[in-house]
């Protein structure tokens, strides 16, 4: 015996369209994060370097001199704002280091700047 579906057709389209124009009609905001519930911490900032800038770092886990890192463009602005540390974001264990470097995670790196100035 055949049963009538619960949801026919002409439902279906309408909630649908009436779920997206819902979406249309919404303020552009509704679905942001407010900016009052950012959290911020001074003096610090992430960067995602290309995989160029990334192969003309040295390598280590923490420079020595943040602010000679051999790319003009970093080293002018580490000058400027007085960068005290430059690390990576995440940490790699060897066993994904490959999967690290497929997603760009070994790209990501963390300065630390004199905030008071």
């Amino acid at each position: 015996m055949y049963k009538k579906p619960l949801l026919t057709r002409a439902v279906l389209f309408s909630v649908i369209t009436t779920f997206l124009l819902g979406l249309w009609l919404s303020p552009a905001d509704t679905f942001a994060q407010p900016t009052d519930e950012i959290e911020w911490y001074e003096g610090y900032i992430k960067i995602k370097l290309t995989e160029e800038a990334k192969a003309a770092l040295p390598s280590g886990r923490m420079l020595d001199n943040p602010q000679s890192t051999g790319i003009s463009s970093i080293d002018m602005l580490s000058q400027q704002f007085n960068v005290v540390s430059l690390e990576p974001v995440f940490r790699t264990d060897p066993r994904f280091a490959e999967r690290h470097r497929a997603y760009g995670l070994d790209r990501w790196y963390r300065l630390e700047f004199d905030a008071s100035e």
